[in-house]
């Protein structure tokens, strides 16, 4: 082959490529909507990273830039009129929305970063180490999740000029060099990392440059000449490269390594096949299709807007079931078309015409991600009033760890965190107040995210009395808990945390070891139902034997420190997380079918096999007593999530603030009496039967 001049080539604009982009855009909405449709749509990415790093190497020879200063002025100004201003429209609009309709809790704790950090290049950084697993199921609650990708191209934009500049300057082997260097780098890493580091390796652009470079080297290859004998072999090429990003987009696969390492190579040859003019005829009117060109021109704009709104439907009123099927792509292809329209064409044309400078871009660019990113960053702390959640409007009922008002007039609680154990440790104390007469008993607290769901009720105690407490909690860890036995960073915080314990607790203290006994009904983000409830009790009786043999000895050092000792006996569970069905606008989502209430006698029969290792527990150790909050929570025959109008649970099984506060007097009267030293033994035993038999 033959180097090619410039001046024979194809324009900067080929017809071709925004089919490609099409598809691309086409396979990654799919795969959103539901992955089944297409099971590898979310390559469509790694296709747009190889079709960028093409798309902006055949915009430069036009521009005649043969230094670094005039390079980076050019680059920088197309890249910011082509990227930012959709960008910060849709992140702000998108915000709005997500303030006005998102109950906070922890599936969205990471939206406001991952807005802010969208804006500002590294949304990526801010996923991987916020809602980890591209895959996990709270990354689909995060409408900023897809901005990763942006952030990838960004970071590459930053390196991709001084990289390039040698072949503007006539140096082509030295930049191809420079980057063949930088992509194998990149994918030796990728492969690495693909059983190690999943999470970076998705989402860091050290481990994708690979991609973006792969583009950026079909490109510079682009410039050589085929002859002529080889155009039919071409042709095929170009089928057999077109079967293969079909092939790629139909199975399920894992990137960025191995899945696609196909369709990227494929990709890159037809994008070389495409400016070489050698695309087999059938392929050709394929991706020359009006519609695919279409949906590849605007496919920026729908990329952006395309997962808000499947995120926005998912919160609200679901997106299963044929009516959101179909509202979700038509919603976001409207919105696409006006974005394409009113953003981001105007300051390209206007760029391109000469009526705006590149410097002028560049500096609007900055200013108005400055002042998007304050309004923005100002946005977000007025969710608790701008809000239409009432989980919002009315935080101090749902979220646990807010106290709704001090008990004691005058006192505030103060908390102070330490790390002294694995996992997380926060011990409560009042201030501003009389000291409570006499020593007052410490409260230890020990286990899961369900002890961390017990604050506002610890919070009530120490304010009333004046006693301390210390509270250990590490999620999915709990003493006799459902995971705790099986997991070695489990037994290692409980390990550690029942040592403290024991060398801090003397006579008269009281150690609480509440914690997730049974099997959930219900995460944030899916239910698990009734039957895989049952399924697993029928396989546990053997794993609560060898967690309780594993727990006795823990139990017997507890109370060698003459504390009482209280096991929790498990609450009511639910088959729908209370706060995401708590507004008029989610009772038509799927997840909100149950509605919040649960048959007792149901209860009742997921409780009995953890009442009757309890039952073996106070065999074996008669001075372990046992707290059932089943009675308060529930009196009835149906239990229910909400109690006229307040919230009981804050999901299906965390407690919400108005919870704790139901339970706080009966908690409070069962402590005091286990308590009293001289009653010691009789009180823990009598509280232990009365539980057993009201359970």
């Amino acid at each position: 082959m033959r180097q090619q001049s410039p001046s024979h080539l194809p324009g900067p604009h080929l017809p071709a490529i925004d089919g490609l982009r099409g598809i691309a855009v086409t396979s990654v909405l799919l795969y959103h909507l539901h992955a089944a449709i297409v099971p590898g749509g979310f390559l469509g990415v790694d296709i747009f990273f190889v079709i960028s790093g093409f798309v902006v190497s055949l915009s430069l020879p036009s521009t005649g830039a043969t230094n670094m200063f005039t390079l980076l002025r050019i680059f920088y100004a197309r890249r910011a009129v082509r990227i930012l201003p959709a960008l910060y429209v849709c992140v702000l609009i998108t915000t709005l929305f997500s303030i006005a309709l998102l109950p906070y809790s922890w599936l969205s704790g990471t939206i406001d970063a991952s807005a802010k950090a969208a804006l500002l290049g590294y949304s990526n950084i801010v996923l991987a180490r916020g809602d980890g697993d591209y895959f996990a199921p709270n990354a689909e609650f995060n409408p900023f999740t897809h901005t990763w990708s942006l952030a990838v191209e960004e970071q590459f934009y930053a390196v991709f000029p001084l990289l390039f500049l040698p072949f503007l300057n006539g140096h082509k082997t030295r930049s191809r060099s420079l980057f063949l260097v930088a992509a194998a780098a990149s994918l030796v890493l990728a492969w690495g990392w693909r059983s190690t580091q999943q999470t970076a390796s998705f989402y860091y652009i050290v481990s994708r440059f690979w991609e973006l470079g792969l583009g950026v080297l079909a490109f510079q290859w682009s410039t050589l000449v085929p002859p002529k004998q080889w155009r039919v072999a071409l042709a095929g090429a170009s089928l057999i490269s077109a079967a293969a990003i079909v092939y790629a987009l139909g199975i399920p696969n894992h990137t960025p390594y191995p899945g696609s390492l196909l369709p990227c190579t494929a990709t890159a040859a037809l994008l070389w096949l495409i400016r070489s003019n050698t695309l087999a005829p059938v392929v050709n009117t394929c991706l020359t299709q009006p519609v695919l060109r279409y949906l590849g021109r605007i496919s920026y704009s729908l990329y952006l807007w395309h997962w808000p709104i499947i995120v926005l439907l998912r919160w609200t009123c679901g997106i299963t079931g044929i009516v959101p099927m179909l509202a979700a792509p038509i919603m976001a292809l409207g919105a696409a078309a006006l974005s394409y329209r009113l953003v981001e064409t105007p300051p390209r044309r206007a760029l391109s015409a000469g009526a705006l400078t590149a410097g002028g871009a560049i500096g609007m660019a900055v200013l108005a991600i400055a002042i998007t990113y304050n309004l923005e960053k100002n946005l977000w702390p007025l969710r608790n009033l701008a809000s239409l959640s009432t989980v919002n409007r009315n935080k101090a009922e749902w979220s646990p760890e807010i106290m709704a008002k001090s008990p004691a007039s005058g006192c505030r609680l103060v908390r102070a965190g330490s790390t002294s154990v694995v996992g997380s440790v926060t011990d409560f104390t009042r201030a501003g107040c009389a000291p409570a007469a006499g020593v007052q008993p410490t409260l230890f607290v020990v286990g899961d995210s369900h002890a961390w769901a017990y604050q506002s009720m610890l919070g009530i105690n120490v304010l009333g009395s004046g006693a301390p407490a210390r509270l250990y909690t590490l999620a999915g860890c709990a003493v006799l808990g459902v995971e705790s036995a099986n997991t070695a960073h489990c037994r290692t915080f409980l390990t550690s945390s029942l040592h403290d314990v024991s060398t801090r607790a003397r006579l008269g203290d009281v150690v609480f070891l509440p914690g997730l006994r049974i099997r959930r009904l219900t995460d944030q983000f899916v239910g698990y139902g009734e039957a895989n409830a049952r399924a697993q009790m029928d396989y546990e009786a053997q794993w609560r034997a060898d967690n309780l043999a594993a727990t006795l000895p823990q139990l017997r050092d507890l109370l060698k420190t003459r504390a009482s000792v209280v096991l929790e006996a498990p609450k009511p569970e639910f088959f729908a997380p209370n706060f995401r069905c708590a507004d008029w606008y989610t009772w038509t989502n799927p997840v909100c079918a149950e509605r919040g209430t649960i048959a007792r006698s149901k209860i009742e029969a997921f409780r009995a096999p953890v009442l009757a290792q309890f039952q073996a527990v106070q065999r074996a150790l008669p001075a372990i007593a046992v707290w059932d909050p089943l009675p308060i929570l529930c009196p009835g025959p149906i239990c229910s999530a909400n109690s006229s109008g307040h919230p009981l649970f804050f999901d299906g099984d965390h407690l919400s603030s108005y919870g704790n506060q139901k339970l706080a007097p009966y908690f409070k009267a069962f402590v005091d009496a286990l308590a009293v030293p001289q009653n010691r033994a009789g009180s823990q035993n009598r509280a232990g039967s009365q539980n057993r038999a009201g359970s």
